[in-house]
């Protein structure tokens, strides 16, 4: 007899690398273009990005849900309240993204300092002047100021500082030293049904 896994809904089609990891640990059913929810109403884990609102509406097309991670940073498309009067826990991923979003903050400074976009079409038209005068800028010795330094934030600061910038930042709130630790209370209470708020 074959043991019963539980029903995970996607909010959109499971990458086949990703399929295998769950192959026979839970039974997968995902969303289509053609109807967003189709299937939710099986599921007892509710996967999902930011492109549904989770709230009463949705939650009543689900008896057996229990949990709905969010994948990525924060909750903003998920009601707390409603989801927890459903008994539905919920959480999200706010490391996930923290890495690749500075990584790409940085590449968008060196494209902008840089002039990448501009050269690369003078190149691909055969243009420019070897010896003319580049209007690039050096990021080394430079001064890179921050408007917060949270979890985004301080990892930018830290590649900053290995290019050689000086980094300034206006905290209003610290949510996470650099060390890359994140302090006890940063779980929203309204997240877990049945906690007190």
């Amino acid at each position: 007899m074959s043991k019963k896994v539980p029903v995970v809904w996607f909010d959109r089609v499971l990458a086949e690398d990703l399929r295998s990891l769950i192959d026979g640990r839970a039974e997968v059913v995902e969303a289509n273009s053609d109807n967003p929810l189709g299937g939710i109403e099986r599921a007892e884990g509710a996967i999902v990005g930011a492109s549904i609102r989770y709230d009463t509406k949705v939650y009543e097309l689900t008896p057996h849900l229990r949990v709905i991670p969010r994948a990525g940073v924060g909750y903003d498309n998920l009601d707390l309240d409603d989801a927890s009067s459903f008994g539905i826990a919920a959480c999200n991923t706010p490391d996930s993204p923290s890495t690749s979003t500075a990584e790409h903050a940085v590449a968008l400074l060196y494209g902008i300092t840089k002039g990448i976009k501009p050269s690369g079409l003078e190149l691909e038209r055969q243009e420019g002047d070897y010896w003319g005068p580049h209007r690039a800028l050096e990021l080394d010795g430079s001064t890179l100021g921050l408007i917060g330094l949270g979890r985004i934030d301080g990892r930018v600061a830290l590649i900053a500082k290995a290019l050689g910038m000086s980094v300034i930042a206006h905290v209003v709130s610290v949510h996470a030293p650099l060390n890359g630790t994140r302090p006890p209370n940063m779980l929203d209470p309204r997240a877990w049904p049945g906690r007190n708020r």
